[in-house]
């Protein structure tokens, strides 16, 4: 069933100013809460798209994950390419570069803060910058350098990612219950309904202010509960 099915079939449905006079208070009933039902279905089925539509996956999202992803293989390639113990000052600023780079992709720009690191002087950000990402508002006449674009660390983005997933999941599954075919409906009603019956005839344990405790079933019949 689809949207227009269900629209089609509210359309079908006369107001109740065009019921014929024969109408009967019961079938009044039944017509209205017909024509309510698939009111709520309609609007039920419009929110689903239209959360359906805003939280569908993020490309750019995705693109930055993948070059996250990418760049920290690299920089952990590199990093464990360096010499364990080194007196080189060339060396020993490579690894702060690097290790720096990781901590960003892990925890966010926050880690460069008071390093004199930035994006444009990372390792991380010259990967980016091979991957696409170009700098902004950079001018050689005024030997400004610019500032690198930032989406976020990885834990950050792939939060985002998982949020939309989550929340197009959940409207999934509110337009499938919307669109669902009126006689899968009342197969899942009664299936509710017996499940509903079977829990209240359960007997429920009480307990009386000596301790003692005793099984209440649903028609008053109470069953003692021995210790042993």
């Amino acid at each position: 069933m689809t949207l227009d099915d269900l629209k089609a079939q509210r359309a079908d449905i006369p107001e109740d100013d065009a019921l014929p006079a024969s109408t009967t208070r019961g079938d009044l009933r039944v017509i209205q809460e017909r024509r309510l039902d698939l009111d709520r279905r309609i609007l039920a089925a419009e929110t689903a798209l239209q959360a359906l539509d805003t939280y569908a996956p993020d490309e750019a999202d995705a693109q930055w994950h993948a070059h996250l992803t990418a760049a920290r293989a690299v920089l952990a390639t590199e990093l464990l390419a360096l010499p364990s113990h080194t007196r080189d000052p060339r060396q020993r600023g490579l690894f702060a570069n690097l290790s720096l780079s990781i901590r960003v992709i892990d925890a966010g720009l926050g880690i460069v803060a008071h390093t004199g690191y930035d994006l444009t002087n990372l390792r991380l950000g010259e990967l980016l910058r091979e991957s696409g990402y170009q700098l902004d508002g950079a001018d050689p006449l005024l030997n400004y350098v610019g500032t690198m674009p930032w989406h976020g660390s990885l834990p950050e983005v792939e939060a985002r990612i998982a949020k939309r997933a989550q929340r197009c999941a959940q409207a999934q599954s509110s337009l499938d219950d919307a669109l669902l075919d009126d006689d899968v409906r009342a197969e899942r009603e009664a299936e509710a309904k017996a499940r509903r019956d079977a829990l209240n005839a359960e007997p429920v344990l009480k307990e009386r202010g000596d301790g003692s405790k005793y099984m209440k079933f649903p028609d008053g019949r109470r069953v003692e509960v021995t210790t042993s």
